[in-house]
């Protein structure tokens, strides 16, 4: 499902499992109000593409809109076992009108999303996260927050460089202005992951 220019939408309670290259790809300058209740699992992308499946894609492209990009409110979603859960592509991180940002979770409000064994099959020639960032930060108040949330390890393993190991929880890929997610209050993912995805360092 991808979703281009459009004003607020609302995204809540859906199943996607199983798709091919990305389960929802949020294009443009959307301003996502609530992204709740979802699950997206087992994305991938065929071998012969050279390329990873996306759970959910937050890419704004060359989007000239006063927004980039924006999940207001995501609370209670499950992303797991996908070959990569959440990407933030494109675009540097701005601050926002009225200062919103992304938000999965705050310590006041923590997230309660599930983020785990996002990683590509064994074999595969590319390797996957829970959380891939390759764009820089601008600061000022604008990096998403994911405080609250139920990641593979407590805590929330991240590594800045320009590529990890399969299933590290969050990279930032763009080393010359890393960003500061809220990582804080993380629950430790119980049980196994899905059959060939595994849960990184």
């Amino acid at each position: 499902m991808s979703i281009p220019i459009a004003p607020y939408i609302e995204i809540e309670g859906n199943t996607i499992t199983g798709a091919t290259n990305h389960g929802i790809g949020l294009l443009n300058s959307i301003v996502v109000e609530k992204l709740t209740n979802n699950t997206i699992a087992g994305v991938t992308a065929p071998a012969a593409l050279g390329s990873r499946g996306v759970g959910l894609i937050m890419d704004p492209g060359n989007a000239n809109g006063p927004y980039i990009g924006i999940v207001k409110k995501a609370r209670g979603n499950k992303i797991v076992g996908n070959d990569v859960g959440i990407e933030f592509r494109s675009k540097p991180f701005i601050v926002q009108p009225d200062a919103l940002r992304t938000d999965f979770g705050t310590a006041s409000d923590p997230g309660k999303n599930i983020i785990g064994c996002n990683s590509t099959p064994s074999g595969s020639a590319l390797v996957g996260y829970d959380v891939n960032v390759t764009l820089q930060v601008t600061g000022g108040g604008s990096d998403p927050t994911f405080a609250g949330n139920t990641w593979d390890h407590k805590p929330v393993s991240t590594i800045t460089a320009a590529s990890g190991t399969n299933g590290h929880d969050v990279l930032y890929t763009v080393t010359a202005s890393p960003p500061a997610f809220d990582l804080t209050n993380a629950t430790l993912r119980v049980g196994a992951c899905p059959a060939g995805r595994v849960t990184g360092p």
